[in-house]
């Protein structure tokens, strides 16, 4: 405006040539870059010195420029824009910024006055321009500065925000500052009805509202409903010539849970020493300064005031004959000869006796790596003396009954499997009976035919005597045709096989029975877990062969390592079991092979009853059994179990009511 009065000579009362003289000095001296140029055609009428400097250009070649020839960034439309309200009158004044372009092309920031000036004849535009380069780097320098600061600075007017940084968008996890202003007013209107446990000592952001100043904690709530502690540091900003307010946040939720777990781990320490019963001790090593707590002067019977806090109250109290060997482990560990301070020593009590203490501790160092304390505990061991030593009565009284009970439990092993051999005592007598019957048939006839060639021989040996005898010749014709010895001859041969065969049987019948009804627990050796199902069933033929017919499907099974006797146990258990719940006539199938590398396994199928729903989770129970009274034990499958079990195996089961069973048993085929 100053200059507008001045190109129309208002107000200044000097001759005219010194008021021109005076003005263009002015203009031309000026450290701002200062340009007219004309309405009509925009071109330059005249630059001041600190514009040729800055732009590179003189005087004349200016003066064929217009200002859109060195504001790179506007256009001739845009730029009519801007005066258009100059022109118009609307405005005395526009400011705005820009960006200048040199000669050698360069560009640099500029702030932009922008008056008109008019007279009857002409319209002239006055720009008077300062360079802003230093105040866009300082800008930036801010900017950067308030981007990438790790807390969250928001600034505000009276209404609402004008600025907030990357932090404060992160803090709040919104996305842009119109999201991060409207949660903001939420909270401040917000009724909290559910804040955290440490909500309650914290200032609500409607507290602080139309305050200048404030610097404390604030609670505040992120887009996604969690409430969160932060910093608040509100001061006054004046910015542009208005106020401001300025606030800088830092979330202190991490601090918090800090604070929260160093006080819980505070409390869990005097709770722990507490619940422990310890006493403790704090040696400065510096000083030769002891602190002993209440609980260890307890610990003797004293009161807190009548045992002095004094290293001698622990060494005159120590039992004689342990106080050499504790002030050696004392220096020793003090010394580093040993890494752990632990030992147990007696002290006297106030009434008189020892109590017996386990004294622990740790060497404290200063930032030097110099030990400055040696604090520990002492916990009275005598209790568990007395304890450890029933602990010893009990255990040689407990290893007496565990013998007791591995004997009880061998003899129960051993009675269901011979009340399983009971069970088919009428059957394998039977077995028995049969080829003992045709052998004692056989040994008849034999005695018989033996009798006939006797006879035969005495007549041969007559011949012997008389060879010439027609008539022994005669008899002995005659007794063979008696005793029919082409028969005979081929018959001996028949019931001398069929003989054997009995014996045979009855051998094999013997020798299963008796290596399955052995007592012995055995060892643990590789067995054909084959060969002890066909064992097993030869034991349990009768038991199946009127009931059942038997298929087997071996696959690939290696030797296991196992107690033979009990696994053949285990099988005869399910094979009897399967061929009881067969009432009239089934299929019995027997089938093996492998599960990967480490299971091998035999399966024994029925097509019986089935079992019960309700009943499945039951039935290894001991004593537990669908028999009737007389045809079981209810022992079977609960030592069947057991068996298996301590092999490291499983047993798993498979049943249908009304179509039959699957009892798999499952063995490691490499035993730990």
């Amino acid at each position: 405006m100053l200059v507008k009065n001045a190109l129309m000579n208002a107000g200044l009362a000097w001759p005219e040539d010194e008021r021109a003289y005076w003005l263009g000095r002015i203009l031309e001296t000026s450290s701002n870059e200062i340009y007219l140029f004309r309405d009509d055609n925009l071109r330059f009428i005249e630059v001041n010195e600190g514009a040729r400097r800055n732009l590179g250009y003189s005087q004349d070649e200016l003066r064929q420029l217009t200002p859109l020839d060195i504001k790179p960034s506007i256009s001739a439309a845009a730029f009519d824009k801007l005066i258009a309200p100059l022109r118009q009158g609307d405005e005395d004044v526009v400011l705005f910024e820009t960006e200048h372009r040199r000669k050698d092309g360069s560009v640099y920031p500029v702030e932009v006055h922008l008056q008109i000036c008019k007279t009857e004849s002409l319209s002239v535009f006055v720009a008077i321009l300062t360079d802003t380069t230093k105040r866009s780097a300082a800008e930036a320098k801010y900017k950067y500065l308030f981007d990438s600061s790790p807390d969250a600075i928001l600034i505000m007017d009276d209404r609402n925000f004008t600025e907030c940084n990357r932090a404060a968008l992160k803090m709040f996890g919104v996305d842009s500052r119109e999201s991060l202003s409207s949660l903001w007013t939420g909270i401040i209107l917000e009724d909290i009805t559910a804040p955290p446990a440490w909500a309650s000592r914290m200032v609500r952001l409607s507290k602080i509202v139309g305050l200048a100043e404030f610097n404390g904690e604030i609670l505040l709530r992120r887009a996604n409903g969690e409430y969160f502690p932060a910093w608040l540091i509100l001061s006054p900003l004046m910015e542009n010539g208005r106020e401001s307010s300025q606030l800088i946040l830092r979330d202190v939720s991490a601090q918090k849970r800090i604070e929260n777990a160093l006080r819980e781990s505070e409390e869990r320490f005097s709770l722990a020493i507490a619940g422990a019963n310890d006493g403790l001790w704090d040696w400065n090593l510096k000083t030769n300064e002891v602190i002993f707590s209440p609980r260890w002067k307890s610990m003797l019977g004293y009161e807190d005031h009548e045992l002095a806090n004094h290293l001698s109250s622990w060494s005159d109290n120590v039992h004689a004959d342990d106080i050499g060997s504790a002030m050696r482990e004392v220096e020793d560990y003090l010394s580093g000869k040993i890494s752990e301070y632990s030992i147990e020593f007696r002290m006297r009590h106030k009434l008189g006796h020892y109590v017996d203490l386990l004294s622990r501790g740790i060497i404290v160092r200063d930032g030097g790596g110099v030990p400055s304390r040696f604090v520990g505990t002492h916990v009275d061991m005598s209790e568990r003396k007395r304890s450890e030593q029933l602990l010893r009565l009990r255990c040689g009284e407990l290893a007496k009954a565990n013998e007791t009970i591995a004997m009880t439990q061998a003899q129960l092993f051993q009675s269901e499997k011979m009340a399983s051999i009971g069970e088919l005592a009428a059957g394998i007598a039977h077995e028995i009976n049969n080829p003992v019957g045709f052998v004692s048939s056989n040994l008849s006839t034999l005695k018989e035919y033996s009798e006939n060639l006797l006879g035969l021989i005495e007549l041969y040996a007559r011949m012997e005597v008389c060879p010439d005898d027609g008539a022994h010749l005669k008899d002995i014709m005659a007794f063979r045709a008696q005793i029919d010895l082409d028969y005979i001859k081929g018959d001996v041969h028949k019931l001398i096989t069929e003989s054997e065969e009995g014996v045979g049987r009855v051998a094999r019948i013997v020798k299963d029975l008796k290596s399955f009804s052995h007592a012995g627990q055995g060892d643990y050796q590789l067995s054909d877990l084959h060969e002890g199902l066909e064992s097993t069933l030869n034991i349990a033929h009768n038991e199946i062969k009127y009931r059942a017919e038997l298929v087997r499907k071996y696959g690939d099974l290696p030797s296991i390592n196992c107690n033979p006797s009990q696994i053949n146990q285990v099988f005869m258990n399910l094979i009897i079991n399967a061929a009881q719940a067969i009432e009239s006539r089934g299929t019995i199938t027997i089938r093996s092979g492998r599960r990967g590398d480490e299971w091998g396994w035999v399966e024994i199928s029925d097509t019986g009853s089935g079992i019960r729903d309700n009943l499945k989770t039951r039935i290894f129970e001991p004593f537990f059994t669908t028999k009737e009274v007389g045809k079981g034990t209810g022992l079977g499958l609960a030592i069947s179990y057991r068996i298996i079990e301590n092999h490291g195996g499983r047993i798993e089961v498979e049943s249908v009511l009304g179509e039959g069973s699957t009892f798999r048993v499952l063995l490691p085929l490499k035993m730990g």
